[in-house]
C-alpha cells in the first residue's frame, strides 16, 4: 500500500483506500452499530481531564474573537480544542502557539473559528479545505507555506492520523474532519454543518463505525428551534419574490390575505405630497408611466448565505451585484456558475448583495438612493435561524409542511422599504441534530457551542438515545 504522510513539510498526499487496501488499524474499529447505547456520554467542566489526560483552564472562550496571538499570548486552549492522543487542534487561532501543537485544523472561514489567525502565523501547518486554504490567503494574508489543502472525501494520512473530510453544508468550504488516531479511536469534529439526510445520517465513512467521540456544533440545540429545511424557504421565498416582483402583486396582500382596502388607504394618506406616486409604485398599479423597480438586497456575512442570492436571482433570472471587496471574497468560492451571474453594475442586476448588518432604514435608504434612478423600492431579506417562529403545533417537529408564504411576515421600515426575515440557517435545525445524532454509533458527544448548558444538553442527548434504543425493539 503506497500511502504517504502529510505533514509541515508538505510531504504529497496520498489516498487511503478504504474498500480494496485498508490499513488493519482501520479494520479494527469497523463493527455494527450497537443497539445498546447506554454507554453514550456527553464531556463536561468536570470530566474534561479524562478526556485529555490534563486537566486545562476554561477560559479559552471566544470572547476574543480576532485578537492576534501577539495581544494575548497566555490564554490556554481550551481542552475541547485539542484532538486527543494527536498534537492537533481545531478551530484553535486565539491562542497563539500552542504549545506540542503541530496541525491547526480550521473548518471554515468564519471569523468565529478563524480568530486570531493573521498573516503573521509561522508556527505550525494549517490543514483545510482548498476553498478555505483560498480564503485564508487571499484575505488574511498567511503565507501559502504553513498552508497544507486537504482534498474532500478521501481518506489521507497527517502525522500517522487518517482524516477525512466530509462537506458541512455550512458556507462555502465548511467541513467535517473524521480522524482515526493511532490508537484506533475514530472522533467526528463537525465544526459549524447543517446535517443533511442522507449526505450526513448515511454517509459511507460514518457508517458501520464506532465514534469514541462526536465534536458537535450545537448551535440549536433547542427544541424551539426545528426551523424549515432550507429548499423549503427558499423555495417558498422565491414564489414570493416571483409574485410581487415580476407579476405586480402586492406584498402586503400575499402575506397577509385580511388586509383591508381602509389600512391601504391609511397606508396611503400618511405619505405626504409623494402619495400618489408612491402609492402606486408599492400597490403595483401606475401603467407605463412608473418602470422603476424593485430592488431586492439580500443580506450577507464576509461568506455565507450564497444559495440565498442564487437561488433569489434564478427566480427573477438577474445578475447579482456586489461590491468589489464582495467580489474578490467570491472569486475565492471556486463556484462557476455563480461567477457567471456576478456583475459590477449595479443597474444591470435586481438582486444585490448587502452585509446583513446594514438591513436597517438608514442604510437601506442610502442604498436605494444610490439607484434610485433605477429602483423605487426596495425588499431586503434577512436570512437567519433566529427568525424562526415555531408554530405552536411543531412542537420538536420539523416545521417544513407549515411554512408557507403567509408564514413570512415583513418589516416596514418605510413606505417603500421592507425587511423580510427568513429562517434559513446553515446550522443544523433542532430535528436535524437529533436525526444526525440518532444515526451514529457514539461513546461520546462533546458540545461546541454554549458549552455551559452541559447538563441541560445532557438530559437532550440522552433522551434522544432512549427513543433510539426503542424504536430499535420495537
Amino acid at each position: 500500500m503506497d500511502v504517504s504522510i502529510c505533514n509541515p513539510q508538505k510531504a504529497p498526499l496520498t489516498r487511503v483506500d478504504t474498500q480494496n487496501d485498508t490499513p488493519a488499524v482501520l479494520e479494527e474499529t469497523i463493527i455494527p452499530p450497537s443497539r445498546d447505547n447506554s454507554s453514550l456520554s456527553i464531556i463536561s467542566d468536570e470530566s474534561k481531564a479524562s478526556a485529555t489526560g490534563v486537566r486545562e483552564s476554561n477560559n479559552g472562550s471566544n470572547s476574543n474573537v480576532g485578537a492576534t496571538a501577539s495581544k494575548k499570548p497566555n490564554r490556554i486552549c481550551p481542552w475541547y480544542k485539542k484532538l486527543p492522543n494527536t498534537t492537533f487542534t481545531i478551530d484553535a487561532f486565539s491562542y497563539g502557539a500552542i504549545e506540542g501543537c503541530t496541525g491547526y485544523f480550521l473548518s471554515h472561514f468564519h471569523a468565529d473559528h478563524y480568530g486570531g489567525l493573521t498573516s503573521k502565523f509561522n508556527f505550525g501547518t494549517i490543514y483545510c479545505s482548498q476553498v478555505t486554504a483560498n480564503l485564508v490567503q487571499s484575505q488574511l494574508r498567511v503565507d501559502a507555506q504553513f498552508i497544507s489543502v486537504l482534498p474532500m472525501e478521501t481518506t489521507v494520512q497527517v502525522e500517522g492520523v487518517n482524516v477525512t473530510l466530509i462537506d458541512a453544508n455550512h458556507c462555502p468550504g465548511a467541513v467535517l474532519f473524521l480522524f482515526q488516531t493511532r490508537d484506533s479511536h475514530m472522533h467526528l469534529h463537525t465544526g459549524d454543518f447543517r446535517a443533511l439526510h442522507p449526505l450526513h445520517t448515511q454517509h459511507k465513512q460514518l457508517q458501520n463505525v464506532r465514534l469514541k467521540s462526536v465534536y458537535l456544533d450545537t448551535t440549536y440545540l433547542d427544541a424551539r428551534y426545528a426551523f424549515p429545511s432550507q429548499s423549503i424557504v427558499l423555495g417558498v421565498l422565491a414564489e414570493l419574490l416571483v409574485d410581487v416582483v415580476l407579476k405586480g402583486r402586492k406584498l402586503e396582500e400575499m402575506v397577509d390575505p385580511h388586509s383591508t382596502e381602509r389600512n391601504m388607504m391609511r397606508q396611503f394618506l400618511s405619505m405626504g405630497s409623494s402619495g400618489v406616486d408612491n402609492a402606486l409604485t408599492m400597490f403595483g398599479g401606475g401603467g407605463g408611466r412608473f418602470k422603476k423597480g424593485t430592488l431586492i438586497c439580500v443580506g450577507t456575512y464576509t461568506i455565507g448565505k450564497e444559495r440565498v442570492f442564487k437561488s433569489v436571482a434564478k427566480a427573477l433570472n438577474s445578475k447579482i451585484f456586489v461590491e468589489s471587496s464582495k467580489l474578490k471574497i467570491l472569486k475565492c468560492l471556486e463556484d462557476k456558475e455563480l461567477n457567471e451571474t456576478l456583475t459590477s453594475d449595479p443597474s444591470d442586476a435586481i438582486v444585490h448583495v448587502v452585509k446583513i448588518g446594514q438591513l436597517n432604514k438608514e442604510e437601506l435608504e442610502k442604498k436605494l438612493d444610490s439607484v434610485s434612478s433605477h429602483f423605487s423600492r426596495v425588499i431586503a431579506i434577512r436570512p437567519t435561524g433566529w427568525t424562526h417562529q415555531p408554530s405552536s403545533s411543531s412542537k420538536t417537529q420539523s416545521d417544513d409542511n407549515m411554512f408557507t408564504i403567509k408564514s413570512i411576515k415583513p418589516n416596514r421600515l418605510a413606505h417603500n422599504i421592507h425587511v423580510i426575515p427568513i429562517p434559513y440557517s446553515e446550522h443544523s435545525s433542532y430535528t436535524e441534530l437529533k436525526t444526525f445524532v440518532q444515526a451514529l454509533n457514539v461513546e461520546q458527544i462533546i458540545p461546541t457551542v454554549s458549552v455551559h448548558k452541559h447538563e441541560e444538553m445532557k438530559a437532550i442527548f440522552a433522551e434522544w438515545q432512549m427513543e433510539k434504543k426503542a424504536n430499535l425493539l420495537v
